[in-house]
């Protein structure tokens, strides 16, 4: 008896065990959602500290363009004293170059009788129709170059057909010899042979046939002979028809005509380079000349422009000397000089103030630039959270298409405060999926255990596996635990279990068991029926009446 409130008391510790884990997960999961809103919160207000930031840069920037553009307008007014002086000094100038255009115009009278020279134009003109003749005299020769490479190329040819020739015409006395002495061989053969056969057969009466055919081979060697001997004056007559010996002279005697008009036209060529040179060395006189008189012109210009300036400003001191004379007669030279070194003051410091502002400015400029830095490396940040989190619901918003994205138009700051809106939204919804995941998790779990009972109890309700022991020890389940089939003794499982306080199932009368209800009681009891022996979900719950945990 001891033993099963134990084992029921373990069950309900290990189900109070796995409730707090998840209560604990839930308020792991909810403190993760605090940091992430104050996270969040500390982003918004980061933000709004950087448009504050960015206020006062546009606030800055804004005096700062001011004051530049007042100083550009003071800048103005002594561009334009300066360039009412410049105008004065351009008159002047003008004059100056007025004389120089008079000596201009005098040196090109020169220049005009110079070209008009007609040694120049002679000289020219000759140097252009040697250019040509030369271009001429060269084509003439790459073309006789290619006549005698193709010349070359047909001697070496037909020194290769005369050398096959002559090898065949030297072989032919040879073979004419050898077939002589053959066919001299086989006569006398031929003639012993009948000479011996006309001696044994002088007496018989078939004499006449052999002498006929004795004729017919004396006839058929004379025709040999007469062959070998037409072969003879044949290859006579096309040795002195293809003479190529005498086309190997003609061909010779061309190429030597072809190389002596070559070395014509090398020394026609060699007399026109000379000539050539001779021309372009006058031509250089003519050009160093044409030099000499352009540096001339150049010096007489610098000069004139050196003694047009000294005028000017040898006029301008007597203007001034004048000037300063009549101050110091008036006596209000110190105060011009005071005036003029209070405006350099002046002026140097409005100077110092610009590049102070220029600087600030830059300063300006460049912490705008950190602060975009920053605000798009915020942007990333919370894009990449958001694709973490997945698409949900709340992409479809009409303000925002893509988070990821930002609209053409619109600013970093206000695109990254939309981003976190929707980032919170998401992880808001993140969690209350998780909640809800973990909540189904758990109904799931323990609708499976209770149909497993169930399907137990209604196979065999006095099944021993709803009845058995287990060990004080190791809980069931854990490695290394194995489970205890000792059973109770006859007497108390046949006893009659009480009604359980549920009132669930109705329990035997005579037994010392009840049923306990749980005190977490998370979930609503599900419609089960009803069975006169007891039901294996409610006897894991029943203890011995007066046993209290």
């Amino acid at each position: 008896m001891k033993t099963a409130a134990k084992d029921v008391s373990e069950k309900v510790t290990s189900l109070q065990d796995s409730i707090e884990r998840k209560e604990s997960e839930i308020l792991t999961l909810k403190e993760k959602a605090t940091e992430e809103e104050a996270e969040q919160e500390s982003m918004r207000n980061e933000m709004k500290n950087l448009l504050s930031q960015i206020a006062d840069l546009n606030q800055n920037r804004d005096s700062s363009k001011k004051e530049h553009e007042n100083s550009v307008k003071l800048f103005e007014v002594e561009i334009a004293q300066l360039r009412n002086q410049l105008d004065t000094q351009a008159q002047n100038c003008i004059e100056a170059k007025a004389e120089l255009s008079t000596c201009r115009n005098e040196h090109a009278s020169q220049f005009t009788k110079l070209a008009e020279s007609s040694e120049l134009t002679q000289s020219r003109n000759e140097l252009y129709e040697l250019q040509n003749q030369l271009q001429v005299k060269d084509k003439e020769l790459a073309r006789i170059k290619k006549l005698l490479d193709d010349t070359e190329e047909r001697i070496a040819s037909s020194q290769e057909e005369m050398e096959k020739r002559h090898s065949i015409i030297e072989n032919l006395p040879v073979s004419l010899a050898t077939l002589r002495s053959t066919v001299d061989g086989i006569q006398s053969m031929v003639s012993a042979q009948q000479q011996s056969t006309y001696n044994a057969k002088q007496n018989c009466g078939s004499l006449q046939p052999e002498k006929g055919a004795h004729n017919d081979d004396s006839k058929n060697f004379a025709e040999l002979r007469n062959q070998i001997q037409n072969l003879e004056h044949s290859i006579v007559e096309r040795c002195a028809k293809n003479d190529l010996e005498i086309k190997v002279r003609e061909l010779q005697d061309k190429i030597m005509n072809l190389e002596r008009s070559g070395d014509l036209l090398k020394a026609e060529v060699l007399i026109a380079a000379a000539r050539r040179d001779d021309a372009e060395a006058e031509a250089a006189k003519w050009i160093s000349k044409h030099k000499l008189l352009e540096d001339r012109l150049r010096k007489t210009e610098v000069q004139q422009l050196l003694d047009a300036k000294l005028k000017v400003e040898f006029e301008g001191q007597e203007s001034m000397n004048r000037i300063y004379e009549g101050l110091r007669a008036d006596g209000g030279i110190p105060a011009l000089m005071t005036e003029i070194s209070e405006n350099n003051k002046t002026l140097s410091l409005f100077f110092e103030q610009y590049k102070s502002d220029v600087d600030q400015f830059k300063s300006l400029h460049r912490r705008l630039e950190a602060l975009g830095a920053e605000l798009r490396d915020v942007e990333i940040r919370v894009d990449n959270s958001i694709g973490v989190l997945g698409s949900t619901s709340v992409d479809s918003r009409p303000d925002i298409v893509n988070p990821g994205i930002g609209q053409p138009d619109e600013k970093v700051e206000w695109r990254v405060a939309k981003k976190v809106s929707v980032l919170i939204e998401k992880a808001q919804l993140k969690i209350r999926n998780l909640e809800s995941a973990l909540e189904a998790k758990e109904s799931e779990a323990e609708l499976a255990a209770l149909q497993s009972e169930m399907a137990v109890q209604e196979a065999d309700p006095m099944h021993p596996c709803l009845w058995e022991e287990v060990p004080s020890g190791p809980r069931v389940g854990t490695p290394g635990s194995e489970p205890d089939l000792s059973f109770h003794t006859p007497e108390s499982t046949h006893t009659p279990i009480k009604q359980c306080k549920s009132g669930v199932t109705e329990g035997i009368e005579g037994t010392q068991y009840s049923h306990k209800d749980s005190a977490l009681n998370l979930y609503p009891p599900l419609p089960l029926r009803t069975h006169t022996k007891p039901e294996p979900a409610q006897a894991m719950y029943c203890q011995p009446v007066g046993f209290r945990f």
